[in-house]
């Protein structure tokens, strides 16, 4: 048995393309950009589902952000 915490699964609505889209946006191409990181992954998701509780943007970014 593996040590430490199983892998967290993405949440089931979070689709792929709105993953990808969260990724990138942790991680901003131009080094000199004052952009949140945070703010950044939660724009990303609003912009794929603009009609989702920010509870739900909320659980996504976190597990977005907590990925490695």
């Amino acid at each position: 048995m593996p040590d430490g915490e199983p892998p967290r699964l993405p949440p089931p609505w979070l689709s792929v393309s709105t993953l990808a889209a969260a990724r990138a946006a942790r991680r901003p191409p131009d080094p000199f950009t004052r952009v949140d990181t945070s703010k950044a992954v939660h724009d990303a998701i609003l912009a794929h589902h603009p009609a989702l509780p920010f509870t739900l943007i909320g659980e996504a970014a976190a597990f977005v952000l907590g990925m490695e």
